[in-house]
């Protein structure tokens, strides 16, 4: 039966309990391309990037279900672990397997190094947005370094990951800082991949509506294509708190300079 179950496991010895086990799994149908797929932009956040896999395992099901494209990280502490050496090694692994499948890969930029912000003793040190100059410039070389890699294979990039929450930007959420970061890494962007489309924003649902605007505010309008989001709508009904939280950003967006497409 199609769905999500659980499968529960016990083990024992005679009559001696040893241990358990339970492990939820999905079973679902192959999905049966339909008139329009080559419109939609039905994605998954696959993760790749955190779990340091040796290569796409969830391919076969990525395409099984239908998704058209991923969103992952291109962590710049990953990518860079020695001054000016780019390694992109492990993320090739996973790019050029999803890439060779037909799927769409929505590349995130992001993340601090700490080879550039002296955080390497800090607990979280890469998630501390940059502040400086110097270091700003070095994210904007990795930026262009990564893009111009992966040129043919990724054409939309989404620049950091909900900078609006602290877990994200350290030690605060800095608008001002954001904007800067947008602004420079978008030129980057342009430089390496003109025809690339350029996501800013990426707030969660805390604040995201007066941290867009603020951003927008600060004049990222013209350097980006579209605005991202993460509506967190679970366990609500989908029909309903997505669309609000659309209407909501839409709202926002339209005395900057009207329409961006929302990801």
């Amino acid at each position: 039966k199609n769905g999500v179950h659980t499968l529960e496991v016990e083990v024992w010895q005679g009559d001696r309990f040893v241990k358990s086990y339970t492990q939820p799994f999905s079973i679902m149908p192959t999905y049966t391309k339909q008139f329009g797929d080559e419109f939609t932009m039905a994605a998954v956040a696959s993760h790749y990037a955190l779990t340091n896999r040796q290569g796409p395992l969830d391919t076969e099901l990525i395409v099984k279900s239908g998704m058209r494209y991923i969103r992952d990280e291109l962590l710049w502490h990953k990518i860079e672990r020695e001054k000016g050496v780019f390694d992109f090694s492990q993320e090739d692994l996973w790019v050029e397997e999803l890439a060779s499948h037909g799927i769409g890969i929505v590349g995130v930029l992001d993340f601090a190094n700490v080879l550039y912000n002296g955080m390497a003793s800090v607990d979280f040190g890469m998630r501390y947005g940059p502040d400086s100059k110097d270091e700003l410039d070095a994210f904007t070389n990795y930026v262009y370094e990564t893009v111009s890699h992966y040129k043919d294979h990724i054409h939309i990039y989404e620049l950091w990951n909900e900078p609006n929450l602290r877990t994200f930007w350290r030690p605060e959420p800095n608008v001002h800082d954001y904007v800067q970061l947008v602004k420079a890494a978008s030129a980057a962007i342009r430089a390496a991949h003109p025809e690339a489309i350029i996501l800013a924003g990426s707030v969660a649902n805390q604040q995201g509506v007066e941290f867009l605007d603020a951003m927008l505010a600060g004049g990222v309008y013209p350097y980006i294509d579209a605005i991202s989001f993460h509506p967190y709508i679970f366990p609500d009904s989908p029909d309903l708190r997505y669309v609000s939280r659309l209407q909501s950003y839409t709202t926002t967006i339209r005395p900057y300079g009207g329409w961006k497409d929302m990801y």
